[in-house]
């Protein structure tokens, strides 16, 4: 890492590291990761930075499930 023209710049030198193919793992890994994100958001707090940027992302309609179409 250096300070060049006032900004940090990080150099590496990439590496090979071979992976061993494991769908059921990846599978897995995939359906907790949306178990997470279909699950409910986390209560809001005072002291989240985040917790502010949530109305930005609210729908502006109401999503109803029961559309026939």
């Amino acid at each position: 890492m250096k300070l060049i023209n006032g900004k940090i710049v990080f150099t590496a030198t990439p590496t090979w590291h071979p992976i061993e193919e494991n769908m059921d793992n990846f599978f897995k890994l995939i359906s907790d990761i949306s178990v997470v994100l279909d699950g409910p958001l986390p209560p809001t707090t005072i002291t989240c930075s985040l917790c502010s940027y949530r109305k930005s992302f609210e729908p502006k309609t109401k999503i109803v499930d029961d559309i026939p179409f």
